[in-house]
């Protein structure tokens, strides 16, 4: 009957020890994979950004030295710097105002 009361002990004692083992592996882990994750999350929005390009970079590459595609360059003068104005958010200066001006 001794041998069955310490059979009984011994795996009542693993038990325990394996679930305090887990739970503490468990407790540890979890914050890991919270940083983990956020550390993907933070790479992936710095990643959207530089991939982006900014309205000043749209503008340049429609410029006669940008490397856009031929048929999005620019025609004229005018029209490039009215987009330059725009993508500076500046306000842009149409004819009648640089007439008066002068």
């Amino acid at each position: 009957m001794g041998s069955l009361l310490q059979q009984t002990a011994q795996q009542a004692t693993k038990r325990f020890v394996a679930t305090r083992v887990a739970g503490v592996a468990l407790g540890t882990a979890v914050p890991v994979v919270g940083w983990v994750l956020l550390g993907v999350g933070i790479v992936a929005s710095v990643g959207a950004a530089l991939m982006e390009p900014t309205r000043l970079e749209a503008w340049a590459r429609q410029t006669p030295f940008g490397k856009g595609p031929e048929g999005q360059k620019f025609k004229t003068q005018a029209e490039q710097e009215k987009a330059l104005y725009e993508a500076l958010g500046l306000e842009v200066k149409s004819d009648t105002q640089e007439e008066q001006a002068a």
